[in-house]
């Protein structure tokens, strides 16, 4: 049998295999910082909140992006989701009066989600400053509906509030929306 040599599908096999350690490496570390940029009101001019944006920092995994290629191809997306959320909140609330009283804006996989004992450590750890938090729903990942129901009875328990971020693209769509 022949058969073409696809150095594309090489290139990704082989990327996958070489840096699955590094992302392991990533998740049990906890090798991530987090920056917080700046979301305006635009009647105002005034900060409205911040959303968290995760960046890797190791040496094989530069990017946002490699590293949720691999985290889908390994099936991590729960770790990274608990890894996101208390991450972010540990770096929100080390820079508390810097932030005033904007609010927290989140990432959160729409199919993922974190277990009880995981809700449960951050509103322990946490307490009240998680009524200042957004939960952004990424785009790049369908939606579980029993996920969004388990984020949605949070929100009202906390006093969160839901975004879509970057609505249209991906897998963003009104029926996400409507939900």
């Amino acid at each position: 049998r022949f058969a073409e040599f696809n150095i594309t599908d090489y290139e990704k096999s082989a990327y996958l295999l070489h840096n699955s350690e590094e992302l392991n490496r990533l998740i049990e570390e906890e090798l991530l910082d987090y920056y917080f940029q700046p979301i305006v009101n635009a009647r105002t001019g005034q900060v409205f909140g911040y959303e968290a944006l995760m960046r890797p920092s190791c040496e094989g995994l530069k990017t946002v992006s490699d590293v949720m290629r691999l985290v889908r191809a390994q099936s991590k997306l729960n770790q990274i989701e608990e890894l996101t959320w208390t991450g972010a909140l540990e770096a929100f609330s080390q820079q508390k009066e810097a932030f005033g009283e904007a609010r927290l804006f989140i990432n959160s996989v729409p199919n993922t989600c974190l277990s009880k004992e995981g809700f449960a450590a951050l509103e322990q750890r946490f307490g009240k400053d998680l009524s200042r938090l957004v939960v952004e729903v990424i785009e790049s990942e369908q939606t579980d509906y029993n996920c969004m129901a388990i984020k949605q009875s949070l929100c009202q328990r906390w006093g969160l509030s839901i975004a879509l971020d970057d609505f249209g693209a991906g897998y963003s769509s009104e029926g996400v929306l409507l939900t």
